[in-house]
């Protein structure tokens, strides 16, 4: 194998697994706000609003989302939501490709960070490619995130600021039977649900997981108010009789640092602890739990780090080793296969894990007829991908099967015309 030659699969590998700043979204989409909703109808994503007027500066404007809105029967009130889907969605490449669905509260403050962290996992193939759904918080937060009425605070202290508390019941039932249909009727999704909160949503994603386990499939709650109401939840959570031993959910907390707080058994950090431990007492096998504790981070820092390792938690076991553990193309579609029946929904391989484990085999265990054979299941899982079929043709250049290298160049150039790179390879493969 030649220097040459696997320079030249490492420029095709890396775009995988970096961001390219260059690279125009597939769907052109509103520029996220917080100011007032744009409109009181639905649009269709493609039909963007007009962006506003750069300054200065020239080019295309960067843009996360697309801003939606609904009415709510049950909480009869107008409610929005924002959906950023995966980059390519709309790309012939990808028109068979369902997505797993994160929900997404206080969109308001970490749509955008949200939006980033999944594409740059997803990119590396530490996650599947997400479609986020954000929810921005209304002036009715308090109610719709407590699933109880109460004036206590989190040491015990009495409050008429949750005056209105209790509506969380209300708010679940929105996204159940108003919201969840809508997205999934709309967009190409998948059985799997991710529900993420912080502070007072933080509760709610919690709620939500033992009022009713299957709407949501994990759940990642930051630094979570779990001091509700004397721990509530925790109390709940010990004697549900919807969290039995078939579930097969994921549900991560992460928590700040809360040690210079007063907490004589009752603040954020006993509240936790009594939840967790509630979960492990539970009979279900199967139910995957974590609590990590950020000890450099306060509660209003900790969404970045928690929502990352959230993730990270929910699709352990996704990506695939890089340690040449697999070494075939059954042992890909076996990993993907054992992920899936976890996870109790179906996971297909991503592309970059076919180019992964081709990479270890062409350069690692010099097993070429393997690579070629674990491309060519690639290309035909992913026939419009002009990257599969120029994967598959340097693998039969290591093979020295030039016939089929023209031919993977060519369809590379019908694909995507005027590619650089495979103009290239066919006028090196051809001698001219």
């Amino acid at each position: 194998m030649t220097p040459a030659t696997r320079a030249a699969w490492l420029g095709l590998l890396l775009p995988l697994v970096e961001i390219s700043c260059a690279k125009p979204r597939a769907v052109p989409v509103a520029t996220v706000s917080t100011a007032a909703p744009v409109s009181s109808t639905e649009r269709n994503p493609a039909q963007t609003p007009p962006a506003p007027p750069a300054a200065s500066e020239s080019g295309p404007v960067a843009r996360i989302g697309a801003k939606f809105h609904y009415s709510s029967a049950i909480l009869q009130d107008e409610r929005a939501y924002w959906v950023d889907l995966p980059d390519e969605y709309e790309s012939a490449i990808n028109a068979h490709k369902n997505y797993p669905v994160l929900y997404l509260l206080d969109a308001e403050r970490f749509f955008a960070a949200a939006s980033a962290t999944v594409k740059f996992m997803s990119q590396l193939g530490t996650i599947p490619e997400t479609i986020i759904v954000g929810i921005p918080s209304t002036a009715q937060r308090t109610r719709d995130m407590t699933p109880t009425h109460s004036l206590k605070g989190p040491h015990g202290e009495i409050t008429q600021r949750r005056a209105k508390s209790g509506g969380a019941d209300a708010f679940l039932s929105s996204l159940q039977k108003e919201l969840i249909p809508r997205i999934e009727a709309k967009y190409r999704t998948m059985p799997y649900r991710v529900l993420v909160g912080h502070s007072m949503s933080g509760l709610f994603v919690l709620h939500a997981f033992i009022q009713d386990p299957a709407s949501f499939h994990a759940i990642i709650a930051m630094d979570p108010s779990l001091w509700w109401d004397e721990h509530l939840l925790a109390k709940r959570a010990a004697t549900s009789a919807s969290l039995t031993k078939s579930l097969r959910n994921s549900v991560y907390i992460g928590t700040a640092n809360h040690d210079a707080e007063k907490d004589e058994g009752r603040g954020p950090k006993a509240a936790t602890q009594a939840f967790s431990q509630a979960l492990k007492s539970l009979p279900a096998p199967s139910l995957r739990s974590k609590v990590q504790a950020f000890e450099d981070e306060h509660h209003g820092s900790v969404p970045l780090p928690s929502f990352y390792y959230g993730l990270s938690f929910t699709f352990d076991g996704y990506r695939v080793p890089t340690s040449g553990a697999l070494q075939d193309l059954a042992a890909i579609v076996e990993h993907y296969g054992q992920f899936s029946e976890k996870r109790g929904a179906t996971f297909e391989p991503p592309e970059v894990a076919f180019a992964t484990v081709a990479y270890l085999l062409l350069f690692e265990q010099k097993n070429v007829d393997q690579a070629v054979a674990v491309l060519e299941e690639n290309a035909k899982r992913h026939p419009s991908s002009p990257q599969a079929h120029e994967y598959l043709g340097q693998a039969y250049l290591a093979k020295e099967d030039k016939a089929s290298a023209i031919r993977c160049f060519e369809r590379v150039l019908q694909l995507k015309p005027g590619d650089e790179g495979a103009t290239q390879q066919l006028r090196s493969v051809r001698g001219k």
